[in-house]
């Protein structure tokens, strides 16, 4: 469950993690709150998907 804050009126509203990427309703003046999607976790000091690749005496990274 994440708090999420009304940019009309600015009243905090709890919104259930099951609602991610869709649109709530402020429930005090009706102002349409998106819900933004959380990006998923990754473990500390795993870096994203990065590989080097040495030829010869030059290094390639390959990042994606």
């Amino acid at each position: 469950m994440k708090t999420l804050v009304c940019n009309e009126c600015r009243t905090p509203k709890m919104v259930p993690d099951s609602f991610q990427g869709e649109s709530v309703n402020c429930s005090k003046c009706g102002a349409v709150i998106f819900v933004p999607r959380t990006p998923t976790t990754r473990s500390p000091g795993v870096a994203p998907s990065r590989r080097a690749e040495t030829t010869g005496n030059s290094v390639l990274a390959t990042i994606g």
